[in-house]
């Protein structure tokens, strides 16, 4: 007699079956409809749950386009591009709808802060599309010559020295409102360099008897928050473990910090950086009247990305301040060449 096989066992119950069987099909006919109903009246209405923070990632977003937009004209192809001509013409329309929601959205009121909300939602997204689209545009711009790089001179003053009387202001300013500074400029301007004079300055921010303490990182290009801790906590003396995570890092950082008075230097910033990360205080005391700190970048958009209170662009030295830099070094011998010294002149 021939062999069977035997019968297959019955299947067991789909996930649409079991889904059935937990939730009762009235009850899901009435989601369904709610959230038919919901998309539409959200959308009319506004969002009323944390209109405050979408306000404020709104704004956030923005000034980071903006920001890249100002750098785009600084830097960018002239004649633009038809490309670039439409960012930037999206970019003006959203900075202008920017100024519209924040105007009605001081004006309070539930609903009309909820309208608010819903509209800064939909032009956060259209921000970061317009960011995304800023890389793009980026390979249009022609290279440029950039300026000497000056770092090798010793005498630096006759270029950094209005850059440094706004940094030392800065640093003195003691209203509360000023705290964290921002520099940029294109490289070999000479950032690096005003950070070094600053330091080299501290008689003019440091009185007798006065304890702050002044501490330069140079973060580099392949910084990361732990590179950064690691440069502090030696500054510092700060002794933590190797096992240590790097949120206990910054609790240590922060906990030697709080309490004293600092200026903080951040060297050629790539990116923004997280300051409460690292482990950098948050607002001071009132009693403690100098806990400040200063970036450079060479990008605007990073001031913006991490709020910076103040900005100071550096910009090439003009024609004049040029030739009295290369006078200096060349030398007075070397200049009594008539050759050399026609070559100096512009024009």
């Amino acid at each position: 007699m021939a062999a069977h096989a035997p019968a297959p066992a019955p299947a067991g119950p789909t996930p649409g079956q079991l889904l059935g069987a937990v939730v009762n099909p009235p009850v899901a006919l009435g989601l369904l409809v709610a959230n038919k109903i919901w998309d539409p009246l959200a959308d009319y209405i506004g969002y009323p749950c944390d209109r405050e923070r979408r306000i404020d990632d709104h704004k956030q977003a923005v000034l980071r386009v903006i920001a890249m937009k100002d750098d785009f004209l600084l830097i960018g192809p002239c004649p633009p591009s038809l490309q670039s001509r439409h960012w930037i013409k999206c970019v003006e329309q959203l900075e202008k709808t920017f100024s519209e929601i924040q105007e009605k959205y001081l004006r309070g009121g539930y609903f009309n802060t909820c309208s608010c909300a819903r509209e800064a939602i939909k032009e956060t997204k259209r921000a970061e599309e317009l960011a995304g689209q800023y890389k793009d545009l980026c390979i249009d711009i022609k290279a440029r010559l950039l300026p000497v790089n000056v770092s090798q001179w010793e005498d630096l003053s006759l270029v950094t020295n209005s850059y440094k009387d706004l940094v030392i202001k800065f640093i003195n300013d003691t209203s509360g409102k000023a705290r964290l500074l921002g520099i940029w400029g294109m490289a070999g301007i000479g950032k690096s360099t005003l950070l070094r004079q600053v330091s080299k300055s501290r008689s003019e921010f440091i009185s007798d008897g006065d304890d702050l303490i002044v501490l330069i990182v140079d973060t580099g290009s392949d910084y990361s928050v732990a590179k950064v801790q690691k440069c502090l906590i030696g500054l510092l003396g700060v002794t933590v473990a190797a096992d240590v995570t790097e949120a206990g890092v910054a609790l240590a950082i922060s906990n030697r910090l709080r309490g004293m008075r600092f200026l903080v230097m951040f060297d050629d910033l790539s990116g923004p950086i997280n300051l409460a990360r690292i482990g950098i205080p948050d607002a001071p005391p009132a009693s403690l009247k100098c806990q400040k700190v200063v970036f450079t970048t060479q990008k605007q958009a990073v001031c913006a990305s991490m709020g910076a209170d103040e900005t100071i662009h550096m910009v090439c030295p003009s024609e004049i301040e040029a030739e009295k830099l290369f006078n200096h070094a060349v030398g007075a011998d070397i200049l009594k060449d008539k050759r050399i010294s026609s070559l100096s002149r512009p024009g």
